[in-house]
């Protein structure tokens, strides 16, 4: 099926677009009436399988709301007079004329989906047509956000790779001018769409080949979530899902173009499904993809590994929805491939690079399942701190003051050793220390400064003090390394 045309939506003025905007909330369409006609199957099991329930729960919804979100948020077509009538008939025509509402036996759908992230309304392409279809939120775009989000408001913002133009216009409020980018004259379309809708006057969208389109700019915060899927040489490249043969090619490339486009102190989020086909670590790969021409501090938050099987099954149901021997073809196809290839693991990962004009650092950190527990910026920069102060040396550990994270718990395994269990708002999983490490992690917590935690084991074993304080700053840098530990606040 051929992926719907877009070349009328410019015949929906702003102000029917205010008109729309405004039947969305009289009928109360919300993200809790959205979830609420979502069935716990929904969340655990693909759309192509999930629809038929979904679309069940959804048509018992009354008017004016019920059709509202059959046509726009289900891909259900709703009853044409109930349709007209909840959005106000001179509305519903001008859609109909605009394209963006289509006539089918069943009654009346939108041509595009509507979702609804963080207040924001944003039109996408159906997945499942493939080929040049428009990514918007996916799965793991709320994450991306809020690992990205700044802690107070930058001049300039890139969405490397926009699609639909989600983070952009998601994150137009804490920047003075964003910028989206993509390759695909399609989604440049979409995401100019989606900003008219939003009636945001801060956001331009450019088409680019990574930072082709951006090459006399640079940037505060850079955000992508670039294609990442592994492509077999037999199977057609899908613009939105494909990184190269191995995945990680066209995230590497950009990455390695990325450098000169970060201002002075600016930061660069970017997410990227990770293959395993080697030895080499991934920092070491990243670091020799960014280079050494830009001075920049590298993070990797590295997740824990995916199914491969589940990996590949969930994305042959996006692609092959009707299931049969197309569905069969892409899995075997592409699990096969990832044998050929080697890849024995794929790990969600967040790569974190910030300009310096210090050394650069390089860390990777292990953080929890990412279904459990999401990155955010606050997050990120209390690693980054941590290990800006690492890598200043001794006497600036010893005059810092570290705090023991709020509501971290101290559990007791055996007679040697107590299980250091830190809230969910960390990324960092529960930590195994010896007792005499986790009776350093208290005494540096309540002491002023990591110098007067130092004395106080100097007091308590007399003997250590002849050894001079490294031995106990080496267990304080290793528990800021473990999350442990973090720079006092305020």
């Amino acid at each position: 099926m051929a992926l719907p045309d877009l070349s009328r939506l410019d015949r929906l003025t702003a102000a029917d677009l205010d008109a729309f905007k405004a039947c969305l909330v009289r009928v109360g369409v919300t993200r809790g009436s959205l979830d609420g006609v979502t069935p716990p199957l929904a969340e655990r099991m693909p759309e192509p399988i999930s629809a038929p329930i979904q679309r069940w729960h959804v048509r018992a919804v009354e008017a004016p709301l019920g059709p509202i979100l059959r046509a726009f948020f289900f891909a259900d077509p709703a009853p044409p007079d109930a349709l007209s009538l909840a959005l106000g008939g001179e509305l519903y025509e001008r859609m109909r004329a605009s394209g963006l509402l289509l006539d089918r036996p069943a009654g009346v759908v939108c041509a595009l989906r509507l979702n609804l992230l963080h207040e924001q309304w944003v039109f996408t392409d159906d997945l499942t047509e493939g080929g040049e279809a428009v990514m918007g939120a996916g799965a793991t775009t709320a994450n991306l956000i809020g690992a990205a989000w700044p802690k107070e408001k930058v001049n300039s913002l890139l969405d490397l790779g926009c699609g639909a133009g989600t983070v952009a216009l998601l994150m137009a409020g804490v920047c003075e001018r964003a910028v989206g980018v993509d390759i695909s004259e399609r989604a440049l379309v979409l995401s100019r769409f989606n900003a008219r809708l939003s009636g945001l006057d801060n956001v331009e969208f450019l088409e680019s080949n990574l930072f082709s389109g951006v090459q006399d700019r640079t940037f505060d915060l850079i955000v992508s979530q670039p294609p990442f899927v592994a492509c077999p040489p037999t199977t057609d490249s899908v613009t939105f899902l494909h990184g190269g043969t191995r995945g990680d090619e066209l995230p590497l490339q950009l990455l390695a173009d990325l450098p000169p486009r970060l201002a002075p102190a600016g930061r660069a989020v970017v997410l990227i499904d990770l293959p395993k086909y080697d030895d080499v670590a991934p920092t070491e790969r990243i670091r020799a993809a960014i280079g050494s021409a830009v001075a920049l501090d590298l993070l990797v938050l590295l997740g824990t590994p995916q199914d491969l099987d589940t990996h590949i099954t969930l994305f042959g149901v996006m692609l092959a929805p009707t299931l049969g021997p197309a569905f069969e073809d892409y899995v075997l196809t592409h699990r096969e491939h990832l044998a050929r290839m080697k890849i024995t693991e794929l790990r969600s990962t967040f790569v974190v690079l910030r300009r310096t004009e210090a050394v650069p650092w390089t860390r990777q950190v292990e953080v929890r399942p990412m279904v459990n527990v999401a990155p955010t910026g606050r997050q990120i920069d209390r690693m980054l701190a941590a290990q800006d102060l690492l890598a200043a040396g001794p006497e600036a550990l010893l005059s810092a003051s570290l705090d023991v994270p709020p509501e971290a718990r101290f559990v007791e395994q055996d007679a040697k050793s107590v299980r250091i269990e830190l809230p969910e708002s960390r990324l960092v999983a529960p930590v195994v220390t010896s007792r005499a490490g986790a009776e350093l992690v208290m005494e540096v917590g309540r002491a002023s400064t990591v110098a007067d935690a130092v004395e106080a084991v100097f007091q308590r074993f007399p003997q250590v003090r002849l050894e001079g304080p490294e031995r106990v700053l080496a267990g304080v840098r290793s528990a800021l390394e473990s999350g442990l530990l973090e720079l006092r606040e305020g």
